[in-house]
């Protein structure tokens, strides 16, 4: 599932403008998005029915019931089932430092124990930006968000230190298993890319 993701080159402008299959407006990126996410909305009630799904499941390290009620189990397990979907052993790295590189991306995986239920933010980074350069940019980027379906889980934002244009949403962390996740990072970052490209095409 990893290997489908889109490679991205950055371009003169700092903001990543990659390859990708389709084209259209913000807009159209937006509603594509959405139809993705019933999509896995389908599947997740399709799994929890005990019916047939066109996904494969893999189990965890961790078994749902060992990991029940205990948050940092619950990411453990997350992460270990992400990793091995995705082809990566060393895991515990990835779980410790709450980073993984897919593809050309870097993806923040920071669990939040803290609420209730426990949730998993997820932070994409699509690109540099640059003020003032890219200020209407950002002021699309906003637009985008208040634009956004119900369904779409994330928003468009900067990273507070480095200015990266960044794609957030976050996930309980009994939401998913992690074959399941893996395949809908690898959906979220191409599209959100896709999204943001759209985005900077409406600059010129």
């Amino acid at each position: 599932m990893i290997g489908r993701m889109s490679r991205m080159r950055t371009s003169s402008s700092g903001v990543e403008r990659g390859v990708v299959s389709s084209s259209g407006s913000a807009d159209e990126v937006m509603r594509r998005l959405s139809r993705r996410i019933r999509h896995w909305q389908r599947l997740r009630r399709c799994q929890r029915a005990g019916t047939k799904c066109r996904v494969v499941l893999l189990s965890s390290h961790t078994s749902q019931g060992d990991a029940m009620g205990n948050p940092a189990a619950q990411y453990d397990s997350l992460i270990h089932g992400l990793c091995r979907a995705a082809g990566i052993e060393s895991w515990g790295e990835i779980a410790a430092s709450q980073h993984l590189r897919m593809g050309d991306r870097l993806v923040g995986l920071v669990p939040d124990d803290q609420s209730d239920p426990p949730r998993l933010s997820i932070f994409i980074e699509l690109g540099q930006t640059h003020l003032p350069r890219d200020a209407s940019l950002h002021a699309r980027m906003l637009e985008a968000n208040l634009n956004m379906p119900p369904e779409t889980p994330g928003h468009f934002g900067l990273h507070p230190e480095t200015q990266q244009a960044v794609y957030t949403f976050s996930l309980g962390l009994d939401e998913m298993d992690g074959d399941e996740l893996a395949a809908y990072l690898d959906s979220q970052i191409d599209l959100s890319a896709q999204a943001l490209q759209a985005m900077t095409r409406a600059d010129r």
